[in-house]
């Protein structure tokens, strides 16, 4: 049997061959075009959610009461944050003086059936809003946040909300750090207030 020629090639075979390999170089390439444009996308928004906060802790320290303080909340910090709505709620034993009516006051215990004991921030998508904590809003909200405010310590709680139409403006597994830092700054500035009204 005679042996076989290595001496030629199979131009066909070279050709497939640089084929194969250029295809998937290309693939590759645009595989990591998409990934650099998804953490580009990723960086913009972070740096946008940084801002944002940064817009609305300065709004919070430049309240001059508790009044003025409610009314950042629920109308500033909506437009601040990009949604919907802000839900601004205390428990009944924070108060010991008349709320302003930008504050929702909620019965003693409603905040921790609605986070738990160890929770300070959930995230919610696809839900309706509920009404003892949105009141009129409610039917807008179908995602959102909600933030413990530990307003007296082992004691009365308050909850901070934002509220989005969309559906999946808020979902399960997003970055809270940010807005949990907010949640802080408002929670130092309703006690300083409270402690001043009593």
């Amino acid at each position: 049997m005679p042996g076989r020629d290595l001496s030629t090639t199979d131009d066909t075979s070279v050709v497939d061959f640089q084929k194969v390999m250029l295809d998937r170089i290309r693939g590759e390439i645009s595989r990591l075009h998409d990934s650099q444009g998804e953490l580009l996308a990723t960086t913009r928004n972070n740096v946008q959610t940084q801002i944002r906060i940064h817009a609305a802790v300065l709004s919070l320290l430049r309240a001059h009461g508790l009044t003025h303080l409610a009314e950042t909340v629920t109308t500033d910090l909506a437009v601040l944050m990009d949604v919907d709505v802000v839900a601004f709620c205390l428990e009944a034993s924070a108060m010991l003086c008349v709320p302003p009516e930008n504050i929702r006051v909620v019965r003693d215990g409603t905040v921790a059936e609605l986070l738990g004991s160890s929770n300070n921030v959930i995230l919610r998508e696809n839900i309706h809003g509920d009404k003892q904590i949105y009141g009129s809003g409610a039917g807008l909200v179908r995602s959102d946040i909600l933030l413990r405010l530990q307003i007296v310590p082992g004691g009365a709680q308050g909850l901070l909300t934002f509220g989005s139409r969309d559906h999946d403006y808020f979902q399960v597994g997003q970055a809270t750090e940010l807005v949990c830092f907010l949640a802080q700054v408002l929670e130092h500035a309703v006690r300083a207030w409270l402690n001043q009204a009593r």
